[in-house]
């Protein structure tokens, strides 16, 4: 069964228009939406985790994107939260480019590997179009609706 971002994103897992000052922030911000759109998850363990995964290697993979990611024993289902950072945020990312897209993946500790998911992610926001639309997004329903008619006219 194919994976869809409409699938795994609402509109109330949507942060349009973020000011952050640095990486802290962003996954600050990151675990605030994850704990309001999944209140078994508390915003310092999504901090944490995340914060983990990117002492790894960065997830921010060019082109303003970046894609954090990780497991929580809380969750039953794949989580996706989108968030849009105001002119950008140090992430340091493979092409050295300020990060204003983020695509957050929050696993189940019992599933695998989310692969899949994150393929899927970076394939869709590599479209010029679609981060450019995201990115004017008004508010979190009209990005979810530019997500929607992209995944319906593929």
């Amino acid at each position: 069964m194919a994976i869809r971002l409409t699938g795994l994103l609402s509109p109330e897992r949507i942060l349009l228009g973020l000011v952050a000052r640095g990486k802290a922030d962003l996954l600050e911000a990151i675990g605030a939406l994850a704990h309001r759109a999944v209140p078994a998850l508390s915003s310092q363990e999504v901090r944490e985790v995340l914060g983990e995964r990117e002492k790894l290697a960065s997830t921010g993979i060019g082109d303003g994107i970046a894609v954090p990611h990780g497991k929580f024993a809380d969750l039953d289902d794949l989580v996706a939260l989108l968030v849009t950072v105001r002119g950008g945020v140090d992430f340091d990312a493979i092409d050295g480019r300020p990060v204003d897209v983020v695509v957050a993946l929050l696993a189940p500790a019992k599933a695998g590997d989310p692969l899949k998911a994150l393929a899927k992610v970076s394939r869709f926001l590599r479209d010029p179009l679609v981060r450019k639309r995201l990115l004017g997004a008004p508010d979190p329903s009209a990005a979810f609706e530019v997500i929607r008619a992209q995944e319906v006219a593929r």
